[in-house]
Formats: C-alpha cells, sequence, structure tokens
C-alpha cells in the first residue's frame, strides 16, 4: 500500500541525491555508467563526494548512523550526540533520513580523487594492501 511505499521512496530519494553528489565530484566515473546514473542525474549537486553534512553544513558527511547505514553528518556533529560520560549517544537519537534508532555512529574515510582516478584507470594497488 501508499502507506509503506512513501517511507522507502523518501529514503531512496535521500539515498540518490547522495550517490549523485558522490558521482558528480569525480569527473568520467558517472559517465561510465549507463543504467540508473543516468535515470537519476541530477542537475544541483554540491560536487562533494560525501554531500554536506546536514547539521552543521560546514563540513562535508563523514560519520554513518549505525545501523541504517545513512550517511548524513559529519564527525564533530555525531559527538553532539554522545552522552556526558562517554558511554554512548543519547537512546532518543533517530536517523535524519529513515527515523531508524541509532545505536552508534561510524566516521568513514572516503578515496581521494585522485586515488580513485589512478585505480579506475588500471593501475595495479600496492601489493603491501593486497597480498
Amino acid at each position: 500500500g501508499n502507506a509503506i511505499e512513501f517511507p522507502a521512496r523518501a529514503v531512496c530519494t535521500c539515498c540518490v541525491k547522495r550517490d549523485m553528489e558522490y558521482q558528480g565530484s569525480y569527473p568520467g566515473l558517472a559517465d561510465r555508467g549507463t543504467g540508473w546514473q543516468n535515470r537519476y542525474q541530477s542537475s544541483n549537486t554540491t560536487g562533494l563526494s560525501t554531500g554536506m553534512c546536514i547539521v552543521c553544513r560546514e563540513a562535508s558527511a563523514n560519520t554513518v548512523c549505525q545501523p541504517c547505514g545513512h550517511l548524513l553528518v559529519c564527525f564533530r556533529c555525531s559527538l553532539k550526540y554522545a552522552l556526558a560520560d562517554g558511554s554512548g549517544i543519547h537512546p532518543d537519537t533517530r536517523c535524519p533520513c529513515c527515523k531508524q534508532s541509532v545505536k552508534n555512529f561510524q566516521r568513514v574515510f572516503t578515496q581521494s580523487p585522485a586515488n580513485q582516478t589512478r585505480h579506475s584507470e588500471g593501475s595495479r594497488p600496492s601489493s603491501r594492501f593486497w597480498g
């Protein structure tokens, strides 16, 4: 029914917008895809690899809400939800995208555009990492 469909569509729209911002930040990456990337092309991407933090709007989002996995806030802003004693986050914290209860935040580290380009052009990764 429509009651179930609407929240799923809202979450998907959020994720598609973030993904298009990611694709738009690496020239040539979106050009390779002929599938869903072309169907969801956005004319107002920010050019940031992860989009802006939805709390401060100053830093790139680099911290994932868990368990839902939405990448919406920066590490600094995620600390605003920490309990004073450092034992966890406030129990009422919810993901702003899907409204699921957030149990933890996990900082993520993305690949730089230079590394993305180098690896996409077929250079072999260092053997010290890949054995």
